[in-house]
């Protein structure tokens, strides 16, 4: 190699294993003359403590967004219970037993707590707060985000009221249902669900005659309300005074024409008027099972009875009404 070109590698070489001057990239002013560099430490270390506490401290939920949480929360409970109900065997009793008390626990310890955040809320909203600057004062919730915020906590109450009213409408039916077993239970008897569309009562009667050999179409319910009411509208007298009207007053023949017609023509609930006539067209005794009801239309019949039971709690739209059946709470339906 000549001298020149080892003169030259020399160079690069040295070049090469200098270290680095590392760019400056801060944008700071440069330190005054009157300013220590300790005094510039102490402030970034309190700079980087208060931003420390600023990311660590939580952001305050509101009332709105509280509320649309506790929709949630309540919403994954309910499926969440459901999957447990579906897990259990039919035949289990203490299973459903021990299940229906571990959701009413959940549920109401959800409930619970729910009302507590609610609470605490509330109170820490009801302490004044003194704004730090007009700035911060003028940076507040809108009166739009108020009423939005107002809105969503009524209609979250709402929600809760009514998950509330469902829970203890549900936890009375079962009571109430568990209680109709156990009498029907010595007379070898049971209960055989009926679909609570305001027509229960007549569809359970059907269900009666069908299991007794009558074959009947699938409109019956329909039939045999048209003539329930041409029964009672003949026989006004037998029937006439044991309706009220809105009011609470006795009906007038022109409202009573008009409440055979709505029986006749729509899916209004029917009573012991309506068994009564019914007892009077079929010629048959029509027995009622219930926890605090026992009676029985038409006993100047003979033959096998329709035999009905009558739950007052079983579903939030009122009584209803099922077809008793022979057999034992751990059949299946058929």
């Amino acid at each position: 190699m000549a001298p020149d070109e080892w003169y030259m590698f020399c160079l690069c070489l040295e070049k090469r294993n200098m270290p680095k001057k590392k760019k400056n990239t801060s944008t700071s002013s440069p330190i005054p003359a009157n300013v220590s560099s300790d005094d510039v430490q102490d402030v970034d270390e309190s700079e980087s403590k208060e931003e420390i506490v600023e990311e660590d401290q939580p952001k305050k939920e509101s009332k709105s967004a509280m509320t649309k949480r506790h929709q949630k929360e309540l919403k994954d409970l309910k499926k969440e219970t459901d999957k447990l109900q579906h897990s259990v065997s039919k035949n289990d009793k203490q299973g459903k037993k021990d299940l229906a008390e571990k959701t009413k626990k959940m549920e109401e310890d959800l409930l619970a707590k729910h009302a507590q955040e609610l609470k605490s809320l509330s109170q820490e909203s009801e302490a004044p707060e003194i704004p730090q600057s007009a700035h911060e004062s003028s940076t507040g919730p809108t009166r739009q985000q108020l009423r939005r915020e107002k809105a969503a906590a009524k209609e979250a109450d709402r929600e809760r009221e009514i998950f509330e009213a469902k829970l203890n409408t549900v936890n009375k039916g079962a009571v109430e249902t568990d209680q109709i077993k156990k009498i029907l239970q010595p007379q070898g008897l049971t209960i055989f669900d009926i679909k609570p569309d305001g027509d229960c009562l007549y569809n359970a009667i059907k269900d009666q005659q069908t299991r007794q050999g009558v074959t009947l179409p699938t409109d019956y319910h329909m039939q045999l309300r048209r003539q329930i009411a041409d029964h009672m509208l003949a026989h006004q007298d037998d029937f006439m005074p044991f309706v009220d009207s809105e009011d609470g007053d006795l009906v007038s023949e022109d409202q009573f024409r008009a409440f055979c017609e709505k029986t006749a023509t729509t899916h209004m609930w029917g009573g012991q008027l309506e068994m009564k006539a019914m007892s009077r067209i079929l010629q048959k005794p029509i027995q009622v099972y219930g926890v605090d009801t026992a009676l029985t239309m038409g006993e100047e019949y003979s033959g096998e009875p329709l035999r009905l039971s009558f739950h007052r709690h079983m579903y939030s739209l009122g009584a209803h009404y099922n077809s008793v059946i022979l057999g034992t709470n751990d059949d299946d339906q058929e």
